[in-house]
Parts: C-alpha cells; sequence; structure tokens
C-alpha cells in the first residue's frame, strides 16, 4: 500500500517545489515470518534561475521509517548551457538503502538472514554533458559514488554447514562513465556503461 503526491508554483527566485509519500512494507512468509513496516517522506525543492545560461537545484528529502528511525538527504545540481541544445552539469546526492526483509529474516538451508543489518548509507557526484535537440537526446556523465555499510550475501563458511547470510561492508567506492542516446527519427535507443568497484 502506498500514495505519493507532489505540488510545484513558480516564484521570483524560479521554481519551488514539494511532495509526500507514504508506503507500508507487509509480508507473511513461512521462510520470513510476519512482519511490517511504515515508510513516509517529505520532499522540498527550489530550482534556481540565477542567469540566463545557468540554473541550479537544491533539495532535501526527508525519510522516516518505523524501523530505522528518521534521516535527511540532501541533493544539488547546477547547469551551465553552452548553447541552447548543450548544456554541462555537476550534481551531488545522497541516499539509503533499508535492509528488506530478505535481507533480515530469510532462513533456509543454504541461507540464513541477518537481524543485526543496518541501513545502506551513499553519495554519488557526478559530472556530466547533456545534449537534446528534435534529432534526440544525449547524455554522457562520470560519476564518483561510495556506499557506506554496504549489504553483501557472504558464505560464512559455518564449521558444521555452508551458509550464505548477508553482512554489512565498511565501504565500497565506485567510479564509472554512463552514456544514454535516444532518436525518435532514427528509431534508436542506446545505453552504455563502464565503472570500476573497490570495496572494503
Amino acid at each position: 500500500f502506498g500514495l505519493e503526491h507532489h505540488v510545484s508554483k513558480n516564484n521570483v527566485l524560479g521554481t519551488f517545489g514539494a511532495g509526500i509519500d507514504y508506503r507500508q512494507e507487509q509480508i507473511e512468509s513461512n521462510n520470513l515470518g510476519n512482519h511490517t513496516r511504515n515508510n513516509a517522506g517529505l520532499f522540498l525543492e527550489q530550482k534556481w534561475n540565477l542567469l540566463k545560461k545557468l540554473d541550479a537545484s537544491t533539495g532535501i528529502y526527508a525519510n522516516y521509517n518505523s524501523d530505522f528511525g528518521v534521516h535527511f538527504f540532501p541533493g544539488t545540481e547546477m547547469g551551465y548551457w553552452i548553447s541552447n541544445p548543450l548544456k554541462v552539469y555537476v550534481s551531488s546526492e545522497f541516499g539509503m538503502r533499508n535492509p528488506t526483509f530478505t535481507d533480515l529474516h530469510y532462513s533456509d538451508r543454504a541461507n540464513i538472514g541477518n537481524p543485526n543489518l543496518i541501513a545502506e548509507k551513499g553519495a554519488t557526484h557526478t559530472f556530466g554533458v547533456k545534449w537534446n535537440s528534435n534529432f534526440g537526446f544525449f547524455q554522457t556523465a562520470l560519476f564518483y559514488r561510495h556506499i557506506d555499510n554496504m549489504i553483501v550475501w557472504i558464505d560464512t563458511d559455518s564449521s558444521s554447514r555452508r551458509l550464505w547470510q548477508p553482512q554489512n561492508l565498511r565501504k565500497m567506492e565506485t567510479i564509472g562513465l554512463q552514456t544514454e542516446f535516444n532518436s525518435n527519427r532514427i528509431a534508436l535507443s542506446t545505453n552504455l556503461g563502464i565503472q570500476f568497484q573497490s570495496s572494503y
């Protein structure tokens, strides 16, 4: 069950937006047990018209989870229009991912959940180029992402039997390049990406 609502209004600085969302997660399972948790969020954003070729946006998302408490996640983006279809931009955004019911509670002969998991928290910083015209849309972006407490299923190598269980890694870092191209005129859509990861 969930609901979501967004509103926006122009002002002298640009455009202000706000939104709320609510989601209830519930499961009844032989392998997972019976569990319910609630998520609620509030989002605020201001888009700034700074100069003719320069724009920016700043926002914050406040999230409440009945199992993991209250957290705040800011985000910002700034872009410069080199020409009418061509724009360069930089952005930073922060977020989190809660453990799933499977991560926390699953149990069978080869896997066991971990009720002591904590939420992943991370940030992504991006520098990119966008080109948007009647012919199509092209975007390429270089990004750096780091995640603290990333949830990974590992082999615990128990003395009695081999069990896979999720654990929180200290950190994972990723550097990557993502490219996207879409065109209605030639019926072409493609996405390409390359990334390098390290975890510890």
